[in-house]
């Protein structure tokens, strides 16, 4: 039963990484903000916004695949969450991306 919450739970921590990005950027924001480090704090949501976009649908389509496979077959689990951790590597690429875009540079 709770392995069909995997796909919710790796679709909610997409919302994390954004947030976490977004509270970063805002932070970084203050009175002496260049044109620099504006276009970083813009590439670093847009990065990560497009990034747990793709990510979403991918573990959408993947997370029903993998429930409705393992209703039919419980023991190809292991091998049917792999999509699922694999859609879910975009957004920690993104994630690690945008982090350094707002603290390098």
């Amino acid at each position: 039963m709770l392995k069909t919450f995997i796909a919710t739970i790796l679709a909610e921590a997409l919302a994390i990484y954004g947030l976490v990005v977004g509270l970063l950027s805002v932070f970084a924001i203050g009175p002496a903000l260049t044109i620099e480090k504006g276009t970083r704090i813009f590439a670093a949501g847009l990065t990560m916004g497009a990034a747990a976009l793709g990510a979403g649908f991918g573990i959408g389509a993947a997370g029903s695949a993998m429930a409705s496979a393992t209703a039919e077959k419980p023991e190809i689990f292991s091998r049917a969450v792999i999509s699922l951790i694999l859609a879910e590597a975009l957004a920690i690429y993104a994630l690690v991306t945008g982090l350094l875009l707002l603290f390098t540079g």
